[in-house]
């Protein structure tokens, strides 16, 4: 390839990962605390941009969540996350949609027709919604094949339940909101499938959600704004010698 072209290509790439992280509100650098309660957020794309995301409002002491992993990588990846977060913008702050179920089946339908008759196969994604209310200590959420964790008592782990099917397949109508009570200390993870597809070093073979709840459960004794580096730490010796295998998305949380 042309020296001049890559380049070229290269800026580009850095230029549309600002483009990515701007529409992120929580990983802008120029707002050091986007979020009014202790919490990390790991996001690492394979390809300088990706396909995993993460989006949040405020409003009082309400915070919409949301976390996604979709199809493909790179600059498509990055390109559909921007639609996706961008009908988020619209239904939650324009529209002022919270109930996440009646959220789920709009973007739903809106992505299952977007390019209906352009692919071969659906265009999906992979996505927690939730409305975090810290006033009253509740979680409300739907979850499309989106992976999440409840920590209790920092021994206690427990997945929240998820949909076996994913966005853009025409099935939202079907999803529930389910709702949990939080405690003081409680920690919620809210995270793409980046983790568990990872190569380990031990077996050449992907960690699995087993392998991610042992790994959340191993970062309990520490502070919830110091568990970002650790992860780092801890996952880079784990994947050893491997590549960073898919895009990664981690978000903790602490329940005050």
């Amino acid at each position: 390839m042309n020296l001049q072209l890559e380049e070229d290509l290269l800026s580009n790439l850095h230029a549309a990962q600002l483009f990515q992280v701007g529409l992120m509100p929580a990983l802008r650098s120029t707002q050091p605390e986007p979020l009014p309660f202790p919490h990390f957020i790991l996001w690492k794309p394979n390809q300088i941009v990706g396909g995993d995301f993460f989006w949040h409002h405020t409003d009082r002491k309400r915070t919409f969540l949301a976390v996604g992993d979709v199809m493909g990588h790179g600059v498509f990846g990055a390109m559909l996350t921007i639609i996706f977060m961008q009908q988020l913008r619209h239904l939650v702050q324009l529209s002022g949609i919270w109930t996440t179920d009646k959220l789920a089946a709009e973007i739903d339908h809106y992505l299952s027709h977007l390019f209906r008759g352009a692919f071969d196969h659906p265009i999906t994604i992979d996505s927690f919604l939730g409305v975090l209310d810290t006033g009253r200590r509740r979680l409300s959420y739907t979850n499309f094949k989106g992976k999440a964790y409840l920590v209790r008592n920092k021994q206690q782990i427990e997945k929240l339940h998820s949909y076996p099917f994913s966005f853009g397949e025409n099935l939202g109508t079907a999803a529930e909101e389910h709702e949990i009570a939080l405690q003081p200390a409680d920690r919620l993870y809210l995270l793409s499938d980046g983790l568990a597809n990872q190569l380990s070093s031990r077996d050449n073979k992907p960690l699995g959600s087993k392998a991610i709840a042992e790994l959340l459960l191993e970062l309990q004794p520490t502070p919830i704004h110091e568990q970002k580096d650790l992860l780092e730490s801890k996952l880079s010796t784990l994947r050893g010698g491997h590549p960073q295998s898919d895009d990664i998305v981690v978000v903790g949380i602490e329940i005050e």
